[in-house]
C-alpha cells in the first residue's frame, strides 16, 4: 500500500478484537490485502491488543456470571424438590395408620441418611435446610425403630 492512502481499518479491527480464533495482524493484513507494516502501525496506534484483551475478558466475565446464575437456579430447584419430597414423606408418616416393622424403619433410615448426604453433596454445604430436614426425618426413623414414637408401632417380623 502506498503512503498517504487512508485505510478504513474498522472492519479489520472488529475481526482482530472479536474473533475467538484471535487472528494475527499478519494474517489479517494478508486476508485484506493491506501492508503488514501499515496494519501493524494502525493496530499499535489504536491499541488493538488492549481492546482484544478487554473484549475477551468481558466475554469471560459475562459467561462466568451466566454460569453462576444457572448454578444458583439449579441449586434452588434442587432444594425446592428436596423440600417437597421431605414434606411428602412427613405427610405420609403422619397420615398412615399402618404399622412399620423394624426392617421397614431400617430401610427408611438408610434412605433418609443417603438422601441427606446426596442433597449435601449436590446442593453444597451452604444450603443446610433440606439436608437438615432429611436428617431430622432420619432421627425420627431411629426413634421409631426404638419404639419412641407412639404412632409407629413395631410389628413382629
Amino acid at each position: 500500500m502506498t503512503h498517504g492512502v487512508k485505510t478504513n481499518s474498522d472492519p479489520i479491527r472488529e475481526v482482530y478484537v472479536t474473533d475467538p480464533k484471535r487472528p494475527s495482524v499478519q494474517k489479517l493484513a494478508d486476508e485484506y490485502g493491506i501492508s503488514y507494516n501499515t496494519l501493524k502501525d494502525i493496530s499499535i496506534r489504536e491499541t488493538w491488543s488492549q481492546l482484544r484483551d478487554d473484549f475477551h475478558q468481558k466475554v469471560a466475565d459475562e459467561t462466568y456470571q451466566r454460569q453462576i446464575s444457572l448454578e444458583s437456579k439449579r441449586r434452588a430447584d434442587l432444594l425446592d424438590q428436596g423440600k417437597l419430597l421431605a414434606q411428602k414423606i412427613i405427610d405420609r408418616l403422619l397420615s398412615t395408620s399402618e404399622e412399620f416393622t423394624v426392617a421397614d424403619l431400617d430401610r427408611m433410615h438408610r434412605l433418609l441418611s443417603f438422601t441427606a448426604g446426596d442433597v449435601d453433596s449436590r446442593a453444597g454445604a451452604t444450603q443446610p435446610d433440606i439436608s437438615g430436614i432429611l436428617k431430622k426425618l432420619s432421627e425420627k426413623a431411629d426413634s421409631a425403630k426404638n419404639g419412641d414414637i407412639p404412632r409407629i408401632a413395631r410389628k413382629s417380623a
